[in-house]
């Protein structure tokens, strides 16, 4: 679980293949988004304007643009993506 701006919760679950964003005050879910088989690890830009999710089942990183959820690119890896790190 990530949050961002406080104003959202991220959650992965490696079983569904989705995305969850969650309201921070109420918890309830506002959105779902696909971004691979079993998605695992979260990491922000430093910014908080895009979430790069490694999709371990689907051997990619997916990129979601956090001001609308939605997927916004996909890179494939050459084996299974477990983690994600950002550095600058």
């Amino acid at each position: 679980m990530v949050v961002a701006s406080g104003t959202r919760v991220y959650v992965t679950g490696q079983a569904g293949g989705m995305l969850t964003v969650l309201d921070a005050t109420t918890l309830r879910i506002v959105t779902r988004v696909p971004v691979g088989q079993a998605p695992h690890g979260l990491v922000f830009t430093p910014d908080r304007r895009l979430l790069y999710i490694a999709a371990n089942g689907g051997r990619h990183v997916a990129v979601v643009d956090t001001r609308d959820n939605r997927v916004v690119a996909t890179a494939p890896v050459p084996g299974a993506a477990d983690e994600v790190a950002l550095w600058r």
